[in-house]
């Protein structure tokens, strides 16, 4: 520090005892990362317009804006992130988001030649645009802006038609027969769009003398990104698209009036590649008594891809956690890290490949109690298996890592990262669900709802690391606090999700102005890791 400084020993120590006294006052309030703040406003509406006694146009949809803004870690006085001219006592940068979301949806249904009929079309969009109220690119020196108006873009559409037939018939069994039949045409779009070019255009900076209080960072290079941000450059800029055929056949029928066999096929083809997976159904319920009824089901299920998986590339500004080899601890700091493609000329350095779709395996098994009319209990166990499950590598970094990056023009990046098919999950649970209601005469119908639901997720397999991350000796390019697809990872799969992750009470009464509902606080985030955890 007295030699890259140009102090004296007595100056630094005086500096020292300066920083220190002024440390004691900190509150240690140093993340600003919970719940973001958010305003929102959404719209929506639901029309139908009868053409015939057999005939009805309908559409409907649904308009939303949303501000949202997000917190960071916070950025030290005298970190390399930081000038004394601009933030004195430091700063937490902002991410701000300025999202429009919409979808319309119009169609026909009917009867024709006896069967009901429903033909629709659906478009929908999505355009994220990210910016920053507050935050500094360091490599710009003391002159750098505070506020970043634009930083990136992305945008989705989707384009949907559907064709679905339905009919009962009479085949001489218990009950008649019922077919339904159906198609499906969808065009996918994904774009991103680059920034301000002061964002990410190549700029350097050295910390000088006056730069910082205590001017320790003398001679170091300035942390190079827009802090806490998401930025693109037209590097980095994505314009993928691709057509998706599908088609299905569902098959019910009852050998007697206690039994019902359900079968279903569904086959799709995605026009970029991602395959031509065929998937089925088969699920059956049997009713033992006039109150309890038993119901299984057995299916496959495929997830191509999604587009943002496959060509989203970005450039992130954040803090992270090194392992520092001199003092044997963790210390979190700014650092620059880069998510690059899978069929990038770095993702290919690094070991990625094109991702496979996930294809997954679901089971179930269930009681349904009725010991009264108004009065249902339902428990259902369930077995869920996916392979190939995509998530993102961890972050790669070292000198061997750093040497890839900086023969390929990215010599500011510490660490990179991309899409991987990373491990094969199994996922055991039950819900347990009771279900109470009852008409109030004038006051309505009142309904209750107790639900209950465990689970459990283990990674039975998990990506081996590529051999492009180790040297020509075998060493690992990868320095210590780096993994492929470490613990942590493996963590988020098993433990993050809650093994007990409903205990739901709603109280709704229907028909007159009173009206309670209670869900318990985790509620609306459980209810997404359950549509997470079913997906097929």
């Amino acid at each position: 520090m007295v030699a890259t400084s140009g102090l004296t020993r007595a100056q630094v120590d005086a500096n020292i005892a300066a920083a220190n006294a002024r440390n004691a006052q900190w509150i240690r309030d140093g993340a600003h990362s919970g719940d973001p703040q958010i305003k929102a406003f959404n719209l929506s509406y639901n029309a139908k317009l009868p053409l015939s006694a057999d005939v009805s146009l309908y559409s409907f949809g649904t308009y939303g804006e949303r501000d949202a803004q997000i917190g960071n870690n916070f950025r030290r006085p005298n970190s390399t992130a930081n000038f004394t001219a601009l933030f004195p006592d430091g700063y937490y940068p902002l991410n701000n988001i300025a999202e429009d979301d919409f979808q319309f949806v119009t169609g026909l249904r009917g009867t024709l030649a006896g069967w009901d009929f429903d033909v629709s079309s659906s478009f929908g969009r999505n355009f994220s645009h990210q910016f920053s109220n507050l935050s500094v690119r360091p490599s710009l020196g003391a002159a750098s802006p505070t506020k970043w108006s634009n930083l990136a873009n992305f945008e989705f559409r989707q384009w949907t038609h559907n064709v679905d037939l339905h009919r009962s018939i009479d085949i001489g069994l218990a009950k008649p027969l019922e077919i339904s039949i159906g198609g499906e045409y969808r065009l996918d779009r994904f774009r991103t769009f680059a920034g301000d070019p002061l964002a990410y255009q190549p700029a350097t900076y050295t910390f000088r003398p006056g730069d910082q209080q205590y001017d320790w960072n003398v001679g170091r290079v300035a942390s190079p990104v827009v802090q806490g941000a998401i930025v693109l450059s037209p590097a980095d800029q994505a314009d993928i698209s691709r057509k998706v055929y599908a088609g299905y056949v569902d098959i019910g029928l009852y050998p007697t009036d206690a039994w019902y066999i359900g079968v279903a096929i569904r086959t799709e083809h995605y026009g970029d590649g991602s395959g031509s997976p065929t998937g089925f159904k088969l699920n059956s319920r049997y009713e033992l008594t006039p109150t309890l009824a038993l119901r299984g089901t057995v299916g496959t299920g495929f997830r191509a891809p999604s587009l943002t998986q496959i060509g989203y590339a970005q450039t992130d500004g954040r803090t992270s956690s090194f392992f520092n080899a001199a003092t044997g601890q963790t210390e979190l700091r700014p650092t620059v890290a880069k998510l690059v493609t899978a069929t990038s000329t770095v993702g290919r350095l690094l070991g990625a490949k094109p991702l496979k779709a996930e294809k997954s395996l679901n089971a179930g098994l269930g009681l349904v109690f009725t010991p009264a009319p108004a009065l249902s209990v339902t428990l259902d166990g369930y077995y869920i298996r996916i392979r190939d499950r995509i998530e993102r590598t961890g972050r790669l970094f070292g000198p061997g890592i750093s040497a890839i990056l900086a023969a390929n023009g990215l010599s500011d990046i510490e660490q990179a990262e991309y899409f991987i098919n990373a491990a094969n999950t199994e996922t055991r649970g039950f819900d347990l669900v009771a279900d109470y209601s009852r008409t109030l005469g004038p006051f309505g119908r009142l309904g209750a709802t107790l639900a209950f639901n465990y689970s459990r997720t283990k990674v039975t397999d998990v990506v081996a690391t590529p051999s492009q991350l180790f040297g020509a000796n075998g060493m690992s390019l990868l320095a210590a606090g780096s993994a492929f697809f470490g613990g942590d990872k493996i963590g988020e799969l098993e433990v993050l999700q809650p093994h007990t992750k409903l205990v739901r009470v709603r109280l709704e009464n229907h028909g007159c102005a009173f009206r309670r509902r209670r869900l318990s606080p985790m509620a609306t985030r459980i209810m997404a890791w359950e549509m997470l955890m079913r997906r097929s």
